[in-house]
């Protein structure tokens, strides 16, 4: 469902899924549950960034969760970027003001 890398204090997360509802949630507690996991490991990253290259389709429910990833990261103390979005999902973060939500632009 993802795939992680730690960087130069970037944590990094690639889901290699469509962020629609059948797999909203199942998504939404992976990803929790690796930056949680990655913290004890080794807290010392700085930011975590959702590498969008291997998602293909998401809806509304996708920018849902990115909301909420949102949220959590900072909670945990942590910016949260977003990177590589297609053409169609950076439309679709274009017209919800995801864009300007997520800092105005992609990495």
């Amino acid at each position: 469902m993802i795939n992680t890398t730690l960087e130069e204090k970037v944590f990094t997360i690639r889901p290699i899924v469509s962020m629609v509802m059948a797999n909203s949630d199942a998504l939404k507690n992976t990803i929790k549950e690796s930056v949680l996991t990655q913290k004890k490991k080794d807290g010392d990253f700085e930011e975590v960034v959702i590498d969008l290259t291997g998602v293909e389709l998401m809806d509304s429910t996708g920018v849902g969760v990115l909301i909420t990833l949102k949220k959590f990261a900072e909670e945990q103390g942590y910016a949260l970027r977003l990177k590589n979005p297609n053409p169609m999902i950076k439309r679709v973060l274009t017209i919800t003001k995801m864009d300007e939500y997520f800092g105005g632009r992609f990495l």
